[in-house]
């Protein structure tokens, strides 16, 4: 599978309808490098350098392995 693509830079209306630069990513090539649909991406700038990495989504925390609730005992 190819590793590298080349793609054009599109225009698309933006806010106030104001020309906007548009990179348009489309195709099964995206799942066979990890890129599901729905999943979230961090896009990272440098001059000339753009890269996408997938977020990995990181389980929230439950109240039991917080620690919450394991302080001092008070008694009345």
């Amino acid at each position: 599978m190819r590793t590298e693509r080349e793609l054009k830079i599109h225009e698309m209306s933006g806010y106030h309808y104001k020309p906007t630069p548009t990179i348009m990513l489309k195709g099964q090539w995206l799942s066979a490098f990890g890129f599901e649909a729905g999943s979230r991406v961090k896009v990272c700038c440098e001059k000339d350098c753009l890269t996408i990495k997938p977020l990995t989504e990181e389980k929230p925390q439950s109240h039991a392995d917080s620690g919450a609730g394991m302080g001092k005992l008070i008694r009345r």
